[in-house]
């Protein structure tokens, strides 16, 4: 059955003033009374008019607050994923912290009122075989929040639909979508350099004289870990061109492979304090320290770059260092679903997990 003549003409002038700007987005329509007297219709031909505005996504009706104008707008929050099996193929630390900050995305919707959409944007977690089809469901002015620069080859897409979008941020690598868009939208930083930076501080601060760092790509001048490290350094008095970085970490290799690494970095070296990024497929000994599973002395102090699951679960807790992803989920979804979207940068500070087991 179709809907009375009147309430559709009245659909179709509503509808026409959001779509012109005479009724904007976020604008708050009169209360019934108010409206109808307004509009010289009755109020049983308001409310079924509305009701299929609702179910066009024109307007939002709000219990206890009023009935708000949402024209090119959704109460979604598109959250992109590489690859449908993401969660299970990536690395403990990737899955693990991209996992919390999609946690505090879906804590701030119940509170906020809106969906998360989980997007995933290729099939075999390739930038070459990105899915276009799956991209298409994103509605003009979309809200979108992804994790790293891996979704560069979706960056102009993003721009033609004129998304709201909130990028995660660790990284430091350029590519060439870098230069274009993201100045025009909102960024969450983890400040990798303040925390490199405290970490030798930290170590320092433990009668570490000798520290060494051993990551990935170290050798990147744009690297703010590195960067951060040069910069405890020097807060430290300690000297310069004594720096010790690894760059080559054999992570796709076998533990022993990994374990041996690390022995010959200290046979080279003599560190008595280590920054480390560990591999998800080094294999623990619970009977035996950190120290003990890499083959180093146990006077070395150690800071882990990510809490890992046996961070607290050997006998001698290790020291690590991270973020509060819950926390950055929250915050970008409270900033994402505010009325006045603008370009902003939020930075995360990193807190110590086991700081006292570099004293004990």
């Amino acid at each position: 059955m179709k809907p009375p003549v009147k309430r559709m003409n009245l659909v179709n002038r509503i509808r026409r003033g959001i779509t012109e700007g005479t009724y904007p987005h976020g604008f708050r329509f009169p209360i019934e009374r108010d409206f109808c007297r307004e509009l010289g219709v009755a109020r049983e031909t308001l409310r079924g008019a509305l009701k299929i505005l609702e179910e066009e996504n024109y307007i939002e009706r709000i219990i206890g607050q009023g009935t708000y104008v949402r024209y090119g707008d959704t109460r979604e929050l598109f959250f992109l994923i590489p690859c449908p099996d993401y969660f299970i193929r990536s690395n403990y630390t990737t899955r693990h912290s991209t996992g919390k900050i999609l946690s505090g995305c879906l804590a701030q919707s119940h509170l906020l009122n809106f969906h998360v959409v989980p997007l995933s944007i290729s099939r075999t977690n390739n930038q070459q075989e990105i899915d276009w089809n799956a991209l298409r469901q994103l509605p003009e002015r979309a809200r979108v929040v992804f994790y790293s620069n891996w979704f560069y080859p979706v960056y102009e897409l993003l721009h033609k639909k004129k998304c709201r979008v909130m990028m995660v941020k660790n990284v430091w690598k350029n590519v060439p979508a870098e230069q274009n868009y993201p100045d025009e939208w909102a960024s969450c930083y983890l400040d990798e350099y303040s925390a490199f930076a405290s970490n030798v501080e930290l170590l320092h601060s433990c009668g570490c004289r000798k520290i060494m760092a051993a990551s990935e790509h170290l050798d990147n001048p744009e690297n703010p870990r590195k960067a951060g490290y040069f910069e405890g350094l020097r807060r430290c008095g300690l000297d310069l061109n004594n720096a010790m970085t690894s760059v080559t970490m054999p992570y796709s290799e076998n533990s022993e492979t990994f374990r041996r690494y690390i022995q010959d970095l200290y046979a080279k070296f003599r560190f008595d304090g280590l920054l480390i990024a560990l591999p998800d497929t080094l294999t623990i000994d619970y009977s035996k320290t950190l120290n003990g599973n890499l083959g180093i002395p146990e006077n070395v102090k150690i800071i882990t770059e990510f809490e890992y699951e046996y961070n607290n679960s050997l006998k001698h807790p290790v020291t690590s260092y991270s973020y509060d992803f819950q926390e950055v989920g929250e915050q970008l979804s409270r900033f994402l679903f505010t009325e006045d979207y603008h370009q902003e940068k939020f930075t995360f500070q990193h807190f110590y997990k086991n700081k006292e087991g570099l004293t004990s």
